[in-house]
C-alpha cells in the first residue's frame, strides 16, 4: 500500500527586508520526488497576492533572472508525451532528451540558480535573461503542477 505524504509549499514569500523570495530549487525538487510515490500538496495561495510585476529574489536577497523565451513554447515533459515522439524545435532537444532552459531534466524550475554572478560565471549572455518577476513564477507554478502525475492539490 502506498502512503501519501503531505507537503506544504509556498512558491513565494516575503523576506524580513520586504523583498519577495522564490522557493529554493530543493523545495521544488522535493515535490517532484515525492510525486513518484503519491503526494498531497498543500499549496499556499499567498503567492497570488503579490504584484505581478514585482521583482523576485533568492533567500539571501540577491536579485534573480530568468531565461527570456516564450513559456508557451515549452513541450510538456510528461512520459506520455515522450511516447508520442513528436518533433520539437531544436532549442528543446539534446542528443538524448527533450529539455528546456531553466528547468532540470525532470522539469523542476531552477529559479534560485540564476543570480547575476551565476550568469556571469557560466559565461552566458545577459541578453538571454530578464529580471525574474512574480508573474513569471506564477506561470511556472501552474506549469510545474500540471507536470505532476500522482499528486492531489489542496
Amino acid at each position: 500500500m502506498i502512503t501519501t505524504m503531505e507537503i506544504k509549499f509556498n512558491p513565494l514569500r516575503k523576506l524580513p527586508s520586504g523583498k519577495i523570495a522564490v522557493a529554493s530549487y530543493m523545495q521544488w525538487r522535493k515535490i517532484k520526488v515525492a510525486d513518484r510515490r503519491g503526494l498531497t500538496l498543500i499549496l499556499d495561495q499567498a503567492y497570488k497576492d503579490f504584484p505581478e510585476t514585482a521583482l523576485v529574489f533568492n533567500h539571501k536577497g540577491v536579485n534573480l533572472f530568468w531565461r527570456n523565451y516564450d513559456p508557451d513554447t515549452i513541450p510538456m515533459l510528461l512520459p506520455s508525451i515522450y511516447e508520442e515522439r513528436r518533433e520539437y524545435p531544436k532549442m528543446w532537444q539534446t542528443e538524448y532528451m527533450i529539455c528546456a532552459p531553466g528547468v532540470d531534466v525532470e522539469g523542476v524550475p531552477t529559479f534560485s540558480h540564476h543570480t547575476p554572478h551565476h550568469i556571469w560565471s557560466s559565461k552566458s549572455d545577459m541578453k538571454d535573461f530578464i529580471p525574474l518577476t512574480v508573474g513569471i513564477v506564477r506561470w511556472w507554478v501552474g506549469w510545474f503542477i500540471y507536470q505532476l502525475e500522482n499528486t492531489e492539490i489542496k
